[in-house]
């Protein structure tokens, strides 16, 4: 009787055509990953940019009812500057661009009156503004940026333009509120969903090249194994796009009445 035993070896053929499927599969699943990130940040790009509007609007709205007529012009640049910061951080950015604002007009209003107006001086009083902003933050961001911007305007328009610092202590505030308010009360984006988006990239990537790991491990192919190791190692990008989901999502729970019914999932 004949050997009826299947025959386990493959022609050369064969192995060349499943390793190009493979490699077909691996490419096409990148840029289907890659279609879905673009989309995720076409979203999150035109969220962040109707809230920077609206909030805008809002601002300079709110200033001209609040403070009365003017140009003010710090308010809805605060507004912008509080939606445009690092997700998660706006809070804390609002309060930094106060404190910054607080910071340039005593620097500015005090060695303005020491030592007059003129080129030498508002490069003087900027100095001396960044360096103390960043003597009390203890590094670069908002609080140090407005400072010396603040600094500038004191330095430069004051002499000619009284009364600048009231207005723009109250711009700064009607903007910041009105930024934090878009955010948390008017467009909250929802948590959970930015979470699902953020973490989908990751997981199927690490479930990918767990894949090939195992492949790598059955047939004893260690540069198969280096190599899905340093794809692995790439994703730094997305777990820091993980984490900047995660600090956004916090923020929207604990800021966003709309959203605390989901604090417990979040935290789950």
């Amino acid at each position: 009787m004949a050997d009826e035993r299947p025959d386990t070896v493959r022609s050369p053929l064969d192995q060349a055509a499943e390793r190009a499927g493979r490699k077909l599969a691996h490419v096409r699943a990148e840029g289907r990953a890659a279609g879905r990130l673009r989309l995720r940040l076409l979203e999150v790009t035109v969220v962040i940019a109707v809230q920077a509007g609206l909030a805008a609007a809002l601002a300079a709205l709110l200033a001209q009812r609040l403070l009365g007529p003017g140009a003010h012009v710090f308010a809805p640049a605060a507004a912008v500057g509080t939606i445009a910061t690092a997700i998660g951080q706006r809070a804390r950015r609002t309060f930094e661009l106060l404190v910054g604002v607080g910071l340039g007009i005593v620097v500015g209003d005090v060695l303005r009156d020491l030592l007059g107006s003129g080129s030498w001086q508002t490069g003087l009083v900027v100095t001396l503004a960044i360096a103390t902003a960043l003597l009390v933050a203890g590094r670069g961001g908002a609080l140090v940026g407005q400072a010396g911007g603040t600094a500038v305007l004191i330095a430069t328009l004051a002499p000619v333009e009284p009364g600048l610092e009231l207005p723009r202590i109250f711009d700064a505030l009607v903007g910041g509120v009105v930024g934090l308010g878009v955010v948390a009360l008017l467009l909250p984006v929802n948590p959970l969903r930015v979470l699902d988006r953020a973490t989908e990239p990751i997981v199927t990537a690490l479930t990918t090249e767990l894949d090939a790991v195992a492949r790598a491990l059955t047939t004893r192919d260690a540069d198969a194994a280096t190599r899905s190791l340093e794809r692995m190692r790439g994703l730094d990008a997305d777990v820091g796009r993980l984490n900047d989901a995660l600090s956004g999502a916090e923020e929207v729970v604990t800021l966003a009445p709309v959203r605390w019914r989901r604090r417990a999932r979040f935290h789950r």
